[in-house]
Order: C-alpha cells, then structure tokens, then sequence
C-alpha cells in the first residue's frame, strides 16, 4: 500500500463551466497528492443526479423517526425534599431523586407512546438529569427572592396607607387632613402593579389549571412563585448554561408553588407554545405535586411546547375539554374508565395542531434518521425498567404528601385495582387516609402478589414470573399441568414452584 507525505482536499462550488456567464451546481473534488517530490491531481465531479444517488445509498439502512431530546432539571427545593426523606444523607438524596426524575420521565415516555402522530411515534429520549444541590444554583431562587422582596415592599406600603386610612378618619386638626394620594407624590403600589403587566406581555405562554387540586392535597408548599416569571427564569438559565446535558427540550421540575395571572395557586405547570427545538424557549416548569400526577403534567407541558393547545380554545375549540383528554384545561380524577385512559391521550386537535407544527423549519430538531434494526435485535425498551420498579408505593406517598407518609392500609384503600387508579397515602399510623384529585400509581408499582399496574389497571407481571427460579426444580417437574393449575393458586405453593407455575399453570 503507497504512503503519502500530504493530502489536501479541496471543495469547489458552483464550478464555471462552458461560458462565464452560465454556472452549475456540480461539485467538483479535487484531491492533491506529493508522493517523492512529484504532484499528482485527481479530480472527481459530482452533479445532482449523483450527490441525490449517494445519499439515498447513505440512507438506505435507516429510517426517518420522530423524536424529542428530553433533559429533567431538579431545584434546590426538590433536592430539599429528598434530603429530608434521607435524613440528611447527600449522597442518598441524589441518588435516589435522580431515580425518581428518571422514573418521572419514563411514565411520562409511556403516555407518549401510546399517541400516533398520523403514522407515527414520537419518541421521547431521556438526555439526563441536573440537580440544584445550592440554593444560588436554582434556577427559580433569584425570582422568588425578587418578588419575595417586592411582596415585603407591597405589604409595607399597604400598612402605610392603612395607617393613612385611619389617621385620615381620626385626626381633623385646623382643615389639616393626610391625604394618601400625597404620601410619596405617586402611587407606589400602582407603578410596581403597572410594570408586573407590562412584564407579563413579553411571552405567549399556556398553563395548565388542576381543577380543586388544592382542596385534596393535604400540603401546602411554603414558596410561592408566579408562574410565567418562573418560566422565564427558567428559559434565561438554560441559555446562561454551560455543560448542561445535550438536549431539545428541557423541564425543571420543582416544590416552588406556581401562582397564576389572579394569584391563585392552582396553577401547576407552564410552557412556552410552539417552541420546540428552541434554545431555552423549549422548556416547560412542572410543580411537583407527586410522582404520576407530576408526569402527567410534565407530558401535558412538553405537548404545548410541541404546538398544541388546551381544548376547547382556540384552533381546538371543536374538541370538547370535559372529554379529559391529555390537553384539556384540567385534569380530573375518575372511576370511569374510558375518561381515565383519554387522560393519557390526545385529542383529534391536539394531535392535528402537533402534526402541523412540527411541518415547520423550526421543529427540525425532532425528525432523526436512525439505523434499521435487524431482526434479532433487541430494543432500549426490552432492557428499561418500569417507574414504579425503581419508585415504590411507599416513596411515591412521600414526594406528594411527606417523609413520614406511607400507603394507607386500611380496608378498601390498599387493595390491588384501587391503588392503580388512586393512591391513598396516611400519616405514619394514622387512620386518616389522603389523597389527591388525580393520583394514580406509576406503571410498575406492585399490587399484588407478582401483579403490577398498567395504565390505572392491575395486571399479572409476566416478565416477573419469567424472571423467576423454582427453588425446588425437580419436585416441581413431577406434577401435571392439571395439578399445577389447582396447586398454583397457593400462594406458599407459587414460592417454591414459581418458575414451573408461570409456565405451566398459565396463572398470569
């Protein structure tokens, strides 16, 4: 094989050819080549009809998919609560909330995979994870300290004017009366009022309103932030930072309590429109009320970002936001079937709006080519453990309710079905049950013996009676599939035989 002292490879565009008025799109490569002092040239023109020829040969083992790069951000005040869970063990906090953003993710990947986007899946990739470990690396903190101290001014100028009020209705000295409207020469609390709606008109945002959320939940988070500030907030760090995780869309999920336009604290997440693939403009902020109900709005943010609307509003004013689909106004808690499942879909207009959003230039981002699998192989999800495998039950109580909760135990509340479709957590031993409006289990939390939950359902666990062993594989073997079928209902009798009963009792 020849060795070559140099080699230079130079691109020529928009060659002349013919005449100098007349130019072609051929490409034509030139390679340079000194081997012993002598100059060789090779060049090699491609045209259209070849450049088409070779991409389509590029490509040929690949197929285009739809795809989204998801990066879950913690605040200080998730990581807060997880220390508290840890009594105070770092190390243990930042495991065990990095396993809780990841399972948050997946639940949320589940509700994904289960909408078509006309033929397609989108695909939701997990890009990692980030945690504010500090206070003064949370995204939020600097904006909930800004609007902690404009409350402290508010409340202090309103004490004014209440005293004004009062020296107003008490003192008539001579026709010397305090007027309030001279206290400073303006009206303090009108400019700060003012330049908060002026503030408000920077962004196109949508929120996302959880009708009598905060009637059921038994806590109330102690700081409180508006929710469009926050958004923004979140939208100037993520474009401040350096070294963050490869990602299109981000979520900061957080403990702060999201106030709406009127104050009220309904208001559980936020995202921009239409902004996917967007540096820092694709970015939703999701209040962490508790494992499945936080994916479920997470799903509910990232949808708006991808370009759909609340239904009912707007381009999706056909479709009806009482049906509890995936995007409408509010999320509600029902036994009902079908309205359970629809809260895990979309509806006709979010999809068409998702589907036309992501024609423009600007979602881009989400169209990947990926490589065909062969037929042996096997896929990310054949190895990928579902969020109630690495969340229990117990855990899930904590991050909605309190460290001290666990599921309740009382009859009728901790009892297969029931906990899938809703959690009731207690107070340690308390009698007291709580729950929220909209609290199903995460997909893979146990609800029974070798029984896990799907889709608000509890189902047998196949890949668990798979995965398991017989402790005793050669008493098992002697007995018929007639006899395992009765003796396989024994719960003693599945612990010894658990490998034989799965495949020969056909219990699951």
């Amino acid at each position: 094989m020849r060795t070559f002292n140099s080699f230079l490879l130079i691109l020529i565009l928009a060659e002349t050819v013919g005449n100098a008025t007349q130019r072609s799109n051929d490409i034509r490569l030139v390679k340079k080549r000194i081997h012993d002092g002598l100059k060789f040239s090779r060049v090699i023109k491609y045209t259209n009809e070849t450049i088409w020829g070779m991409k389509a040969s590029y490509n040929s083992n690949k197929t285009q998919e739809l795809s989204l790069d998801v990066l879950v951000v913690a605040d200080f005040l998730t990581y807060s609560a997880f220390l508290e869970m840890k009594n105070g063990n770092a190390l243990r906090a930042v495991h065990d909330l990095k396993e809780y953003l990841q399972a948050v993710f997946e639940q949320m990947k589940l509700i994904y995979d289960g909408i078509k986007f006309g033929n397609e899946t989108l695909h939701m990739v997990f890009a990692g994870t980030w945690i504010a470990t500090q206070e003064k690396d949370c995204p939020l903190w600097l904006s909930w300290a800004e609007d902690e101290e404009e409350r402290v001014i508010n409340e202090e100028i309103r004490r004014l004017e209440e005293e004004e009020k009062r020296w107003n209705a008490s003192v008539v000295d001579d026709g010397f009366v305090m007027n309030s409207t001279d206290f400073d020469g303006n009206n303090s609390t009108d400019e700060l009022v003012s330049s908060s709606e002026n503030k408000k008109k920077l962004r196109k945002f949508v929120d996302v309103t959880l009708e009598d959320m905060q009637e059921n939940n038994s806590t109330e988070m102690a700081l409180k932030i508006d929710s469009k500030k926050a958004v923004d907030k979140f939208t100037v760090w993520l474009k401040e930072q350096k070294g963050l995780p490869r990602h299109e869309h981000a979520t900061l999920i957080t403990k702060f309590d999201l106030i709406s336009i009127n104050g009220h604290s309904a208001t559980q997440g936020m995202a921009y429109v239409g902004n996917i693939c967007e540096n820092g403009d694709s970015s939703s902020v999701v209040e962490d009320i508790g494992a499945g109900l936080t994916a479920l709005i997470m799903a509910h943010e990232i949808g708006h970002s991808l370009g759909a609307l609340h239904d009912g509003s707007y381009e999706a004013a056909e479709c009806d936001s009482n049906d509890n689909f995936l995007m409408a106004v509010a999320v509600s808690g029902s036994s009902d079937r079908q309205s359970f499942l629809n809260s895990r879909r979309m509806s006709n207009c979010s999809v068409g709006s998702i589907v036309e959003n992501l024609k423009e230039p600007s979602a881009s981002c989400v169209k990947k080519w990926k490589k065909t699998k062969g037929g042996n192989e096997m896929g990310q999800k054949d190895f990928m453990k579902m969020p109630g495998e690495t969340v229990s039950l117990t855990r899930q109580c904590q991050v909605a309710f309190g460290p001290t909760f666990i599921p309740c135990l009382q009859i009728g509340y901790f009892h297969g079905q029931s906990i899938c479709e809703r959690i009731w957590c207690s107070d340690g031993d308390s009698d007291e049950c709580q729950t929220l409006n909209y609290f199903p289990a995460f997909d893979g939390t146990e609800c029974g013996y070798n029984m896990w939950c799907i889709e608000g359902q509890c189902v047998q666990n196949a890949k668990k009676w798979m995965d398991c062993k017989d402790l005793n594989a050669k008493t098992c073997s002697r007995y018929s599939t007639s006899k395992l079928k009765h003796y396989c209902k024994s719960k003693d009798f599945r612990e010894i035989c658990c490998r034989t009963c799965a495949q020969k009792g056909k219990i699951y």
